[in-house]
């Protein structure tokens, strides 16, 4: 473990000392700061005991790793931090009432672009899941090109996260400019380090990543701004990453709500107190290394008068947030946080340059098929703007399993000639025109796919992630539920997540976790966006949409409708309609019963509807395209005609789609037009079979006819 000041403020390292060349001017910086940081955590420990925090999450004792390793850093370097690390934001220059509003809960959108303007990300509360964000963010500058460097401050317990491996395994595969400041304090809740790990020190798991670390005291000002002052250069000239390991101790309860269970004994406290890194500076600032290195001359008296002035600007600051506390009205602030998901954030396409370009040649496409609809959606969106990227598992070399990041054989010949000799079993894989950096081989994790598409999209670019087979995604849901889908509110609209994530599902003759369809995972996530096609254009337009609505986006494609069953003429061209105006399209007009559905579900409606024009039966088929949020307006509309409803869905029947579409209309003045009883076509309450009965599960054409004649006589 690096040490160079000692728990009595010696120099005991002079060599690493000298080599520091820290200016008088940034070491009394790093004082200041941590005093500051300081006196926040002792006052927000007092509000919280007076129940005006739900809790406050205290890093007293870890200012040093945080403070003097953030100092050691360019000023635009990215940070990203958990709660704890409030030392790292207040070395940034976040002023008290921001951080205090934080806890408060009072933040506004000032707030939030205090900390973005500072290149520091608003604060995470899940453990580690922000590590692949800083990979993601790290990948993005390196592909820019920028000498910038992105840095992650986590707890030791983040370590035993999933998401801690993903992040160390992509940024050592990938190079990228990172740095993983992990802050050892010792014990969690009722954990020492030894249910965290079996290893010596948390930073030597990255020799498994073949990735540089190192350990150093972290209550020593001089050693964390040695290490992460390393760590930056190697990030920044090297693209190599590294891993940190801060040794500090915690002197606070795990949080006010939540004390320590765990038995710390007595003597650790002291130990605790002795090592307590404010005591460490200020014994090294009154000792005469001090005097002879920054020509700082101190005394118990000066120090005094500056706690004193820093402790009344902290209360100051404390006392005005606490003041707005007792008067805030929760009506406008509510009323505002209701309109966040409703904001589209697009990006004006040059329109000028689309003009003038030749990817719309041919700009039509006769009997094409769905595939052929995502191939050159892909393409001319990436055409379009250099800030699209792909990534994904065999994304890249192979164009995806299913040829779907690729364009078919037979345009390339004639219109991109010199491409042929890279076509791959009949088609070019984009990687092959776009490269390597923009079409990204992933590893086979769906976690980091996610988490990094994150970190991508906080840089600037619009991520589009592939997940192979829509039924591995719950190994990332994790980053899509509590990292995509909120961060737009968590930070009061200041940041979208423009990042598309392709989903193929639908049942057939496929194994398990091949053939199920999860969107009903994600409906009770308002910050998401779910779209699920069935026509050869919407497939087009809705890819398009979809990449610049500056939104997460989950968008379903049913892998059985990749090729003939939905053949149609395509129109290449930039929609006219945000994500938000595509609504419910009207798939067949009819006037007896009113059906529902998505993907290829569409089309055994439009087959049941067909038979039943021979009994006198008129169905008129809504598909959905877009399931979340739903057009319920459509549907009301539809109802309000036929007086029926069919829905129709190929999740099983309890708490889907259909079950929000039949509340829905509920809901509204519809139910006045109803003549019977909402009828449900669905497989049963089980989870999806074996391929060979998959037929018997999933509605078929004979189950809609059921369902429509039975309805037609309640």
């Amino acid at each position: 473990m690096l040490q160079i000041l000692d728990p009595e403020g010696k120099i005991v390292d002079g060599m690493r000392f000298d080599e520091l060349k820290m200016s008088s001017e940034t070491l009394f910086s790093i004082y200041k700061t941590m005093l500051l940081t300081r006196f926040f955590e002792e006052r927000m420990v007092l509000e919280s005991r007076l129940g005006k925090l739900p809790l406050y999450i205290s890093p007293k004792g870890q200012e040093a790793a945080e403070v003097a390793s953030t100092f050691a850093m360019d000023s635009n370097d990215v940070i990203l931090w958990y709660k704890r690390s409030q030392g790292a934001a207040f070395a940034r220059g976040v002023s008290v009432e921001g951080m205090a509003r934080l806890f408060y809960g009072l933040n506004r959108a000032q707030e939030t672009a205090e900390f973005l303007n500072r290149s520091l990300m608003i604060p995470y509360s899940l453990v580690g899941i922000h590590l692949p964000h800083a990979v993601g963010y790290g990948l993005a500058l390196k592909i820019l090109k920028q000498q910038r460097i992105a840095a992650a401050f986590f707890g030791d317990g983040a370590t035993s996260q999933g998401a801690f491996h993903s992040a160390l395994n992509w940024a050592s595969i990938f190079k990228t400019p990172t740095v993983f400041i992990c802050e050892n304090n010792q014990y969690a809740i009722t954990e020492s380090n030894a249910f965290q790990t079996a290893t010596r020190t948390f930073a030597e798991k990255a020799n498994a990543y073949n990735m540089s670390w190192g350990v150093a005291d972290g209550n020593d000002v001089f050693a964390m701004y040695a290490v992460a002052k390393e760590a930056a250069r190697r990030a920044r000239t090297l693209f190599e990453p590294t891993l940190i390991e801060a040794v500090t101790y915690r002197m606070d309860p795990h949080t006010t709500a939540i004390g320590d269970i765990i038995s710390i004994s007595e003597e650790d406290k002291e130990r605790a107190k002795i090592n307590d890194p404010l005591r460490r500076l200020q014994l090294f600032f009154m000792g005469e290394q001090a005097k002879k290195s920054f020509a700082i001359q101190w005394d118990l008296d000066k120090d005094a008068l500056l706690r004193k002035e820093i402790d009344s600007q902290v209360a100051s600051s404390i006392k005005q947030v606490d003041q707005l506390f007792e008067t805030a009205q929760k009506g406008p602030l509510f009323q505002e946080l209701l309109s966040l998901n409703k904001r589209c954030y697009t990006k004006n396409i040059d329109q000028q340059k689309l003009d003038g370009c030749s990817f719309f040649v041919p700009d039509a496409i006769a009997n094409a098929s769905v595939r052929d609809a995502i191939n050159f959606a892909y393409y001319d969106v990436m055409r379009a703007d250099d800030a699209v990227v792909t990534l994904g598992e065999d994304v890249g070399m192979a164009g995806s399993v299913f040829r779907t990041v690729a364009l078919p054989e037979l345009f390339v010949k004639e219109y991109l000639a010199g491409y042929s000799d890279k076509v791959l079993q009949k088609f070019l894989p984009l990687q092959s025109i776009f490269g390597k950096d923009r079409v990204i081989d992933t590893p086979l994790d769906e976690l980091g796919i996610c988490g990094v598409s994150i970190g991508m999209a906080l840089a600037g670019f619009r991520p589009i992630a592939e997940i192979q087979f829509s039924g591995f995604v719950f190994e990332g849901a994790g980053q899509i539920i509590s990292e995509m889908a909120r961060m737009k509110q968590r930070s009061e609209g200041e940041l979208s997540l423009p990042i598309m994530i392709r989903l193929p599902y639908g049942g057939g003759r496929y194994i398990e976790h091949h053939r199920e369809f999860e969107a009903p995972h994600f409906l009770n996530s308002p910050g998401i966006t779910i779209v699920c096609p069935s026509l050869v254009q919407d497939f087009y337009d809705l890819f398009w949409a979809s990449v610049f609505s500056g939104k997460p986006v989950l968008y379903f494609e049913d892998k059985n409708l990749y090729r003939s069953i939905a053949a149609g003429n395509l129109k290449r061209r930039v929609p006219e309609k945000t994500l938000e105006q595509f609504g419910a399209r009207l798939a067949k007009e009819g006037k007896d019963v009113t059906v529902t559905a998505y993907g290829r579900l569409v089309y055994d409606c439009l087959e049941a509807a067909k038979e039943l024009e021979k009994e006198n039966i008129s169905l008129e088929v809504i598909d959905l395209r877009i399931i979340s949020p739903l057009d319920t307006a459509a549907i009301h509309s539809s109802v309000k005609k036929t007086g029926r409803l069919v829905t129709v869905q190929e999740e099983p029947r309890f708490f889907g789609t259909s079950a929000e579409i039949g509340t829905s209309v509920f809901e509204s003045d519809a139910f006045f037009s109803l003549r019977a009883p909402i009828k449900r076509v669905a497989p049963p309450w089980v989870y999806h079979p074996n391929h060979i009965i998959w037929d018997l599960y999933i509605p078929q054409k004979e189950q809609i006819l059921l369902a429509a004649r039975e309805i037609m006589k309640a």
